[in-house]
C-alpha cells in the first residue's frame, strides 16, 4: 500500500526485508509499484535497527511502526468494531504481536473510547508464538493473577534469538514498541498468551473450514484466545474481537507448509487408487 501511494505522488520508495523470509506475494506488491527492495542477510529485527538509523543519520521517510501516522490509522479497527456492535465495545481484542504497533494503536483508541464515556473499555490479549515470544515470555515470569506489573515487565524483558515459525510476519524477537505494548496491556487490564506452532497452523485450518483463508499471524491470536479460554481468562459468554492482521493470500507458502499433512500424492493416475486414499 505505501509503494503504491508512493508512485502515485512520485516519492522513491524503498522496502528493507530479511532475505528468505518474504513471501513472493509480499515482493510481488512493492515491485509492481516501483518500489526498490533491499535484502539483508538478517531477520525483521535487523531490518528495524537499519531502518531506525536510516531515520537518524539520513532524514529517510519511515512508513513502518516507527511512523505515529500509522498507529493513528490502526485506531480505526476499534472504532469500526465499535459502530459494528451498535457502539458497544467487545470484552477484549485479541491481537497478534509482533512489532506491536497494532496492539499500541488498539490500546490508545480504546482509551479515546473511555474518554467519550462509552462506559467499561476491552482488555487487550497479546498472543506471540513460541518461536517469536519475548513479550509473551517476560510477562509469564512476573504475572501474578493474570496481572503483570509493568515496571516488572520491563526489568524482565529481554530480546531473544528468533526460531522457525511459519507466521513469519511476527518473526521478531526485539519488538520496537513493547513499551507501548506493555502499557496498553497494563491499562485494560489485558494479558499475554504463547500459541505453540502445532496450535497457530491448526487455527488457520479452522477458519479455513468456516470459509476464511486468514496469514497465520492471524492463526497467532485465534489460538491464543483458545489459550486464554482454557485458562479462565476469557469466560466462554464473554465477546472476543480476533484481529486478522492480512489474507492468507500475502502467505500462500507459509499457509501450505502447516498443512502439509491435507497433501497425499497419489503413486498413479488410476480412479482405484483416489478412491483408495478416499476409502471408498
Amino acid at each position: 500500500m505505501t509503494a503504491a501511494y508512493a508512485a502515485a505522488a512520485g516519492i522513491e520508495c524503498v522496502v528493507i526485508l530479511p532475505k528468505g523470509f518474504v513471501t513472493s506475494v509480499q515482493l510481488a506488491q512493492p515491485l509492481a509499484h516501483g518500489a526498490k527492495i533491499i535484502n539483508l542477510p538478517g531477520n525483521f529485527d535487523d531490518c528495524m535497527r537499519v531502518m531506525q538509523e536510516l531515520v537518524r543519520d539520513y532524514g529517510v521517510y519511515p512508513a513502518n511502526s516507527l511512523n505515529p501516522a500509522r498507529i493513528e490509522g490502526h485506531q480505526t479497527t476499534v472504532f469500526l468494531t465499535a459502530q459494528f456492535f451498535g457502539w458497544q465495545l467487545p470484552d477484549w481484542f485479541a491481537v497478534p504481536v509482533g512489532n506491536g504497533s497494532n496492539c499500541s494503536s488498539i490500546g490508545k483508541a480504546l482509551r479515546l473510547m473511555e474518554s467519550f464515556g462509552r462506559g467499561t473499555i476491552s482488555k487487550i490479549l497479546g498472543c506471540q508464538s513460541e518461536a517469536a515470544n519475548p513479550l509473551a515470555k517476560s510477562w509469564a515470569m512476573v504475572e501474578r493473577g493474570g496481572q503483570a506489573d509493568p515496571r516488572d515487565w520491563k526489568m524482565a524483558f529481554r530480546p531473544i534469538q528468533v526460531g522457525e515459525t511459519t507466521a513469519t510476519a511476527a518473526r521478531i524477537g526485539n519488538p520496537v514498541s513493547r513499551d507501548k505494548v506493555m502499557r496498553e496491556i497494563f491499562y485494560t487490564s489485558g494479558a499475554m498468551q504463547i500459541a505453540s506452532e502445532r496450535d497457530l497452523n491448526e487455527a488457520v485450518a479452522v477458519c479455513g473450514k468456516d470459509g476464511y483463508f486468514v496469514c497465520p499471524q492471524t492463526g497467532i491470536a485465534l489460538a491464543g484466545t483458545r489459550n486464554a479460554i482454557k485458562r479462565g481468562w476469557i469466560k466462554k459468554d464473554q465477546k472476543v474481537v480476533v484481529v486478522s492482521t492480512a489474507t492468507g493470500l500475502k502467505f500462500t507458502d507459509s499457509v501450505a507448509a502447516g498443512l502439509q499433512n491435507n497433501i497425499t500424492d497419489a503413486k498413479d493416475c488410476e480412479t482405484s487408487t483416489v478412491a483408495k486414499i478416499l476409502r471408498f
